[in-house]
């Protein structure tokens, strides 16, 4: 209980984490803390998540998943999910990964994190009442052929608010985005293969943002913002990613 959370923690420096595979049921956490999880790694089967459920459902219930030293926080794929009242951060690179899941994320947040918030690939989510602070990527990303929904989201000091890519659409609604480094909102191309990506947004306050990078979207993209659509441009996304791979 909230007196006494089960807490997961290296001896040392860092452990191997968790992973679940197949699971025959749900996995419930109920105040469940994972401090400083690092991957499984052995035998030359590596993992990126310091949690992965692979085709394991699991439902997060005032959850902290904290320090994490993989390339993912919590992977899930293939499975559905539910995350409701946690904190995930900080994390050396994306929070949460889901890959061909389904799920919500409801009333948590999302701080110091040094790549994405939230990064989905192939996936169906909805998000709610979720805070992003101090995100060194995207609060959002919304990747191959995703739809996600997000509403009553705050997002503080990112490089990008929110984003989606490759055939993904983003809807979103109620959010306030501020001080964002490259754009607020991003519509583009990071995979050719895929094509164009959307996104529909209302009632989006864009604060400590210049006009000129409120909205950022490539040529075959759009963004509708309380219903005036925006076109695309040329942009140059590999100079996006640059710091990623230096």
């Amino acid at each position: 209980d909230e007196d006494a959370p089960i807490v997961f923690e290296p001896v040392d420096d860092e452990w191997w984490g968790i992973a679940v595979l197949n699971a025959a049921a749900p996995s419930t956490w109920r105040y469940v803390t994972v401090d400083r999880s690092s991957p499984v790694a052995r035998d030359g089967w590596t993992l990126t998540g310091g949690i992965t459920f692979y085709q394991s459902a699991i439902r997060l219930d005032h959850c902290r998943i904290i320090n994490a030293l993989g390339e993912d926080g919590i992977n899930v794929v293939r499975a559905q999910f539910q995350f409701v009242n946690s904190e995930f951060g900080p994390t050396v690179s994306d929070a949460f990964d889901g890959d061909f899941a389904w799920g919500t994320v409801e009333r948590c947040v999302f701080h110091n994190v040094d790549a994405d918030g939230i990064d989905v690939s192939g996936s169906q989510v909805e998000v709610s009442d979720v805070r992003f602070i101090n995100i060194g990527d995207k609060g959002l990303s919304v990747g191959e052929g995703s739809q996600l929904t997000a509403r009553n989201i705050y997002v503080e000091n990112a490089d990008f608010g929110a984003a989606s890519k490759d055939r993904s659409h983003l809807t979103l609604s109620n959010a306030t985005i501020v001080g964002a480094r490259v754009a607020g909102l991003a519509a583009y191309i990071k995979k050719p293969s895929y094509g164009p990506a959307s996104i529909t947004a209302e009632a989006v306050a864009f604060v400590d943002v210049p006009a000129d990078r409120a909205l950022l979207v490539e040529v075959g993209s759009w963004i509708d913002l309380d219903g005036v659509r925006t076109y695309g441009v040329d942009v140059d996304v590999e100079a996006l990613y640059e710091k990623w791979t230096e």
